[in-house]
């Protein structure tokens, strides 16, 4: 007689199922596994695959509806569910929804990674608003955790020269050095 001996899943295990699931099947059936996991087994990881599921889908309104839930309940929100809610933004033509993002990790005090100041300059700069590419490098200059600013000190030279400011007239330069 053969003995069955059961193996507890990790959060690893529960994570590549719902990713398979969508790959293979669809994203309702991650959904509808996601939703049979027991409540213990929803985690900032089953949470963050799910949300990345309807992110690749463009299914905003379910990634609303499900960063809401994660809102709701006693999940550790970090940098990463914002930033996949902002590039699910910005893949569907919503910039206007990344500032709202913004304002609410600066409420929750959720700290912005360089990730994070990067799609929000991204955006910013795709509806030409320069001023507000100004005012995000310099609270990233302030930022103690934007140790790669360099990155997007390139990004914003990339920006003048594409909408023809090269130069700052005030200084003749494009970002401030800081000592």
């Amino acid at each position: 007689m053969a003995m069955h001996q059961e193996f507890e899943l990790s959060d690893t295990d529960y994570v590549v199922r719902i990713d398979l699931m969508t790959k293979v099947f669809s994203v309702e059936a991650a959904e509808r596994y996601f939703e049979l996991l027991l409540p213990n087994a929803k985690t900032v990881e089953t949470y963050t695959t799910l949300l990345h599921c309807y992110a690749a889908a463009k299914l905003t309104e379910r990634a609303d509806s499900l960063f809401e839930r994660i809102n709701d309940s006693n999940i550790a929100i970090n940098t990463l569910f914002y930033n996949k809610m902002m590039t699910l933004y910005m893949s569907v033509g919503q910039l206007e929804k990344l500032s709202v993002v913004i304002e609410e990790m600066n409420r929750k005090k959720v700290s912005l990674d360089l990730f994070t100041y990067n799609l929000w300059i991204s955006a910013c700069a795709t509806s030409m608003d320069i001023d507000s590419v100004r005012r995000i490098l310099y609270e990233m200059s302030d930022d103690s955790n934007s140790s790669e600013a360099w990155v997007t000190y390139k990004q914003l030279a990339d920006i003048y020269i594409t909408t023809g400011n090269l130069v700052n007239m005030e200084n003749n330069s494009l970002v401030e050095a800081n000592g």
